[in-house]
């Protein structure tokens, strides 16, 4: 197994180790587990640095009187305050900072967080990475293909008749007919939108559509929509230019795209989350003062453990 791939799942059944020990105690036969897997030294390390981040993330709550009267979202059980929540989010952010160890094995470019890199590919197409995007490059003598694993990415694409330039986000692929357009992979949806020519969007099942320059393909992934509509470019590649222009965009949207920006991890309750939405422009290049933005434009609270931040909607 590679070096890298060995560490990742090591940091990943420490994390799990912990998780379990935080539900109660072992029975007989997981703490013989336990201590089997710990006989190696380099477990035992992976384990002890999950413990404090553990603990850290406990005291932080224990010492703040605030952050232990904070509420968790009304979809939870009754009563439940953050100082739970938070004990299950320190070793989620354990698994967050270690879980790309697998993206770095798929990955052949990955964008940093603060970073937009703009890349010649071998065939001379081009493609610039929105912040925390991630591709993977698979071109022959036949075909050209790029994997949009994480993210949004914008393709200047070079002509050549014999391979076919095509992108897959999720269970779609978006083939080039001597174009450029922009492709984002999102949580519920996919995103497609042609500023030069036009593509086929193959969505599987023979399903295809043609988008034509200055048309956006918005894909549910949930029911499998499909929805065509006129774009304004400025507005979808505004991201190329570190700004997030909104026109009553839902404000899990705009933090997602903030999220990408920091090193840590944003976290929003409250039971108005889904009503709530916004319009402007916002400068996504100093994420602090974007998040610092909401937070007065929506009257909210934000408390913050370590690089953890809780935000909350009332």
């Amino acid at each position: 197994m590679p070096r890298r791939q060995s560490r990742r799942r090591r940091h990943e059944e420490a994390a799990d180790w912990v998780l379990r020990q935080s539900r109660g105690p072992l029975s007989s036969a997981e703490e013989a587990a336990l201590q089997a897997w710990l006989a190696d030294p380099d477990n035992r390390r992976s384990y002890e640095s999950a413990r404090q981040l553990f603990g850290a993330a406990g005291q932080a709550i224990a010492s703040d009187p605030d952050l232990r009267a904070f509420e968790a979202k009304p979809a939870r059980p009754a009563g439940l305050k953050v100082a739970v929540v938070a004990a299950a989010l320190a070793i989620g952010l354990a698994s967050f900072f270690w879980a790309d160890g697998p993206m770095r094995l798929r990955a052949d470019l990955i964008a940093g967080i603060d970073e937009m890199p703009r890349v010649t590919l071998g065939d001379g197409s081009v493609v610039q990475l929105n912040a925390g995007s991630a591709i993977a490059v698979d071109f022959d003598s036949g075909q050209r293909n790029v994997h949009l694993i994480r993210g949004q990415a914008y393709f200047e694409v070079a002509p050549d008749r014999d391979r076919p330039f095509s992108v897959t986000a999720g269970t779609t692929t978006v083939v080039a007919l001597g174009t450029a357009f922009d492709v984002r992979l999102g949580q519920a949806d996919i995103a497609v939108t042609v500023t030069e020519h036009s593509v086929l969007l193959d969505l599987g099942e023979d399903r295809t559509t043609q988008l034509n320059e200055g048309q956006q393909g918005r894909y549910q992934i949930a029911g499998a929509q499909l929805t065509v509509e006129d774009s304004d470019h400025h507005r979808a590649l505004a991201w190329r230019d570190g700004k997030l222009v909104l026109d009553d965009t839902p404000i899990d949207e705009i933090i997602t795209e903030i999220d990408k920006r920091m090193s840590g991890k944003i976290f929003v309750t409250g039971a108005s989350l889904d009503k709530q939405r916004l319009s402007g422009t916002i400068d996504i290049t100093d994420p602090v003062a974007a998040l610092s933005f909401i937070e007065q434009a929506l009257d909210a609270r934000t408390l913050q453990i370590g690089p953890m931040i809780i935000m909350r909607l009332d």
